[in-house]
């Protein structure tokens, strides 16, 4: 049978920054990576739950980690002593399709870039992409995430710009009364995302 890829693997270009100081430590002494080519795929289920899955995942139809899983991983990797010293990550020419079975919707943003940031216990995201519309104008989102290291929830700030109004009408019923008009928004919103990929 085929080997199923690892999501490192999935990356068309990787580049570590080591810190020299903490290879003659004997350490890893990894301090950055940057990461560039992409595609995953967010998925909404009909109880609003997140789960998220690299593109061979979804070739597979394998289960979707959910949020909460995600966040357990990725605490297990920064507290591991081989990545103690890594304080930066980047991820250029990301793709995301988001799937939104409780609005039966779906989008694709192309173009994207994340950086993650670590100082100290704190987490700090931020990512811009172009969504596709179909549209001529060209619409963009931006996400900023801050999340303290072992806890269940992160603070998401997102901006949005030339998005059709209808379509932030569907991710919450508070946001609901967008549908009626017809029209590109710019705006920006906070919400806290809890570990079952619940808003807030």
């Amino acid at each position: 049978p085929r080997r199923s890829k690892r999501p490192l693997e999935e990356f068309r270009y990787i580049e570590a920054t080591l810190a020299p100081s903490a290879l003659l430590e004997g350490r890893s002494g990894l301090h950055a990576l940057t990461l560039s080519g992409i595609a995953i795929s967010i998925r909404r289920d009909g109880d609003g739950h997140l789960g998220l899955a690299y593109e061979e995942s979804v070739l597979e139809d394998v289960p979707r980690p959910s949020l909460d899983q995600i966040l357990l991983a990725l605490d297990g990797v920064l507290v591991h002593p081989n990545f103690d010293g890594l304080e930066m990550v980047q991820i250029d020419a990301v793709t995301v399709q988001y799937e939104d079975y409780l609005a039966e919707r779906a989008w694709t943003v192309d173009g994207g870039r994340v950086v993650l940031e670590r100082s100290g216990q704190t987490l700090d995201v931020r990512g811009d992409f172009v969504l596709l519309t179909g549209r001529a104008d060209v619409a963009t989102v931006a996400l900023s995430a801050k999340r303290q290291i072992g806890t269940e929830t992160l603070s998401l700030a997102l901006s949005v710009d030339g998005i059709p109004s209808q379509e932030i009408a569907t991710q919450s019923a508070a946001l609901a009364w967008l549908g009626a008009v017809q029209a590109p928004i710019s705006g920006s919103f906070r919400a806290d995302v809890f570990s079952d990929g619940s808003l807030n």
